[in-house]
């Protein structure tokens, strides 16, 4: 089983920073999961939330930031004071530290209301780290949609919090060819892993953090998991 660290070593450090990727790389990491979005001068950035105020300091949206401002701003730091001089990341800069035999899963953020081509400037930024490692993920699948049209070779991974009734039938009507399904652990059950199983995808599951959550999931036989604790398993 895959273990993603998600966002970094979250459990241990600030989630997205250069210092929770480094932190998640000394702890033997071998899977990584980021969230991406961008500024206002589309800078590709490494943040979860689309507002700040939750893990940096400041107000309103990342989208309407320049980058500039964005690294400007205190990190809110909740853990050791190792921590207390983060800045916020590029995307660039996260590749630099994780390792290119890694596997890497990117997940896409952008409202709907979004008209910025985000899955340009994200290509761009991924040219240092090879291909065939990356995972794109996104509740958004108009956003995976378009970036698996501009590269057929792309892994995509459909990310759901509860999987549709139909899953065949919704993913045929996407147009969509996924490489894997992320559902969280929440509503998983064993039968909807059979169903992903039969259908030919890998099931990666989110956010796994206590010990019977993981051995359940071991027992359906899930490919992967993302947590903010490797250690723990």
């Amino acid at each position: 089983m895959i273990k993603f660290a998600h966002r970094g070593a979250s459990g241990y450090a600030p989630e997205n920073t250069l210092g929770s990727i480094k932190k998640a790389v000394m702890m033997g990491a071998k899977a990584f999961e980021i969230d991406v979005q961008l500024t206002r001068d589309n800078e590709v950035v490494v943040y979860h939330d689309y507002s700040l105020g939750r893990v940096f300091a400041g107000e309103g949206n990342i989208k309407d930031n320049y980058l500039k401002e964005l690294r400007f701003l205190p990190i809110k730091n909740n853990f050791s004071e190792e921590f207390s001089s983060e800045v916020f990341p590029v995307l660039k800069e996260v590749l630099e530290i994780i390792p290119k035999e890694s596997i890497l899963n990117i997940e896409l953020k952008a409202i709907d209301s979004e008209k910025r081509e985000i899955e340009d400037y994200i290509l761009k930024s991924i040219e240092s780290f090879p291909k065939e490692n990356i995972l794109f993920s996104s509740f958004n699948h108009e956003i995976l949609k378009r970036i698996s049209e501009k590269d057929k070779e792309l892994k995509i991974g459909l990310l759901f919090e509860e999987l549709p009734d139909n899953l065949e039938e919704y993913i045929n009507e996407s147009k969509i060819k996924p490489y894997s399904i992320n559902p969280s652990a929440k509503f998983l059950t064993e039968e909807k892993v059979k169903d992903i199983k039969k259908l030919g995808y890998k099931t990666f599951v989110y956010t796994v953090n206590d010990v019977e959550s993981f051995e359940k999931l071991k027992k359906y036989e899930v490919d992967g998991i993302f947590t903010d604790y490797l250690d723990r398993f």
